[in-house]
């Protein structure tokens, strides 16, 4: 009797198996086998992956079931956020007469081992029956993810990079040759936890994981010239080096300076191997694709208006975002943020936001400016900024905040385009996540900074926050928008060009009946970039699917400007 229960319980076991090869992996991310056995009588198969507690084992990953949340969580509703899933009929040879199936699924370092579960019971009641291997991550107390970000001189850089763990040596070392990095400079370190997080779920209970160590160093006295090569690695003795990376000097205000720069907003993280994840985007992959070939073809910037990861409180997503980017930060051009809704809303009370939503997940903020430093010089959490590259002046600000006349922000943006130079910086570029208009309507909080745009003839108003691409025709100063100056973007400046560019990678928005102020616009996923010397400035929309120019218009002004 013994042997039969033996026997039954080892077929019962072989009924419901999952495993992964290769058993381990060194780097950003990998392709692994993934193989299951889902037993006869059970439905809703799916497998899942997960990090591994340190120390741990697959078991000790807490996968049991939960009620469904509510917005923005989405399923399957466990106790621990998957980095994604796959449903088995995504397997057109799984059936429950061959329930033995395989799929390829890509594994990131999120600087823990992963393992990955195999599911009954669909998405919305599952049901853990069996763990596979541990996949070893070899490299996961490496130092990664390092990015660059404009500061707030002109001859400053700022370096920055993530670890598992902290070793209290982390640096940047740099010179001007790639094989005598003499220059150090000691980085400041931080977190965050669940606690400094505004509210608890999902972000600090089940949409929880760990962040690791944040790290950041400021690069001063750095040439100006727009020309000398930089180069610097990041890391410590103890965790390891990265790789030698390079960036282009910067520049300050130099009207006969020609600048390139990347504009996105709206993107998220896609993986390529048909799996399904928090709030997946599923083009996000092929607008990293056009960032990385412009950036590597000598573009000086990026600029990303918010809707960054949206990880809303499945905090693993970030992981997944970051990982996708990497090939895009190593090209050397600074990653300039702003914050949207799914960074940063929650209630008003809890947040300070303006719009009282619960789009960030209880993110409020806080894992965006740990990952994405901004040269902000009153707070951090104070997302609005500027400075000039070029012939350029760029100012961020944040639309998720109060912008009415009374606020920090509003006196903000009017002292700052009150002291542009049109001399030193003939253009200005106000760029935002939410926009003042969408379709054929008018945001009139928002709204309330349009007079200033107005007043000192910014150039271009671009947003994101709608996902889909539209530019309206130069509006008359002082019209809320209801009058057209010029029916053509090309040619002179005649007044200030709003434009829609949230179409980098999330579920696309369709369109309100539009009427005769709009000039262009586009249902599809693609990126946009902008070209500016001292008398043109070009804007050029590129489509995903086909990485090609959809649309482009070049406005003109005399140098310097007469206004």
């Amino acid at each position: 009797m013994r042997t039969l229960l033996l026997a039954c319980a080892a077929a019962a076991a072989a009924a419901q198996s999952v495993t992964v090869t290769p058993e381990s992996f060194k780097g950003s991310k990998t392709v692994s086998t993934v193989t299951w056995t889902f037993p006869e009588g059970k439905d809703g198969c799916f497998v899942a992956t997960f990090s591994v507690p340190d120390k741990g084992t697959p078991a000790d990953i807490n996968a049991t079931a939960i009620p469904p949340q509510p917005y923005p969580a989405t399923s399957p509703w466990l106790a621990t956020a998957p980095l994604h899933y796959l449903e088995c009929n995504m397997n057109k040879s799984f059936s429950p007469s061959e329930p033995t199936a395989s799929w390829n699924l890509d594994l990131i370092n999120a600087r823990f081992d992963l393992a990955v579960g195999l599911f009954a019971g669909g998405l919305d009641t599952p049901e853990l029956l069996a763990w596979s291997n541990m996949v070893t991550v070899e490299d996961k107390a490496s130092y990664m993810h390092g990015k660059l970000a404009r500061w707030q001189q002109d001859d400053q850089m700022m370096v920055h990079f993530q670890s598992k763990s902290l070793s209290g040596k982390a640096a940047v070392r740099y010179g001007f040759n790639a094989s005598s990095l003499t220059k150090v400079v000691p980085a400041t370190s931080r977190s965050y936890s669940r606690d400094d997080l505004c509210h608890p779920s999902p972000g600090a209970t089940w949409g929880w994981h760990d962040p690791g160590y944040f790290h950041r160093a400021l690069l001063s006295g750095l040439p100006t010239d727009g020309k000398t090569k930089v180069f610097y690695q990041y890391g410590d003795d103890v965790f390891g080096w990265s790789p030698v990376l390079s960036f282009t000097a910067t520049l300050g205000a130099d009207p006969s300076a020609t600048v390139n720069v990347i504009l996105v907003a709206d993107k998220g993280v896609s993986f390529n191997d048909s799996s399904s994840f928090h709030w997946a985007e599923p083009q996000a992959w092929m607008t990293a694709r056009g960032m990385e070939e412009h950036a590597k073809a000598g573009y000086n910037m990026i600029l990303h208006a918010g809707d960054i990861a949206y990880a809303t409180g499945i905090e693993v997503k970030w992981e997944a975002f970051e990982t996708e980017m990497d090939k895009v930060y190593q090209t050397g051009a600074p990653y300039m943020v702003g914050l949207g809704n799914h960074e940063q809303d929650w209630s008003t009370e809890e947040a300070g936001t303006y719009y009282d939503s619960k789009d960030s997940g209880g993110e409020c903020g806080v894992p965006t400016v740990h990952r994405f430093p901004v040269p902000s010089k009153t707070s951090e959490h104070d997302v609005w900024y500027s400075f000039n590259y070029g012939p350029v002046h760029y100012l961020m600000w944040d639309t998720e905040l109060d912008c009415g006349p009374s606020s920090a922000q509003y006196k903000f943006i009017k002292q700052d385009l009150e002291a542009v130079d049109r001399k030193a910086t003939p253009w200005v570029i106000v760029f935002g996540h939410r926009p003042i208009y969408t379709g054929n309507d008018r945001d009139e909080h928002l709204g309330q900074i349009e007079p200033l745009l107005d007043e000192h003839h910014v150039t271009l108003s671009l947003y994101g926050h709608v996902h889909n691409s539209q530019v309206w025709c130069p509006f008359e100063r002082y019209s809320n928008g209801t009058k057209c100056a010029s029916k053509t973007l090309n040619g002179p400046y005649t007044g200030v060009i709003h434009s829609v560019i949230g179409n980098a990678g999330q579920t696309l928005s369709k369109f309100p009946n539009l009427d005769d102020r709009t000039i262009f616009h586009a249902y599809e996923h693609g990126y946009s970039t902008m070209t500016a010397n001292s008398t043109h400035l070009t804007f050029r929309y590129y489509a995903d699917v086909t990485d090609t120019l959809h649309f482009d218009f070049t406005v003109t002004q005399d140098y310097p400007p007469s206004f």
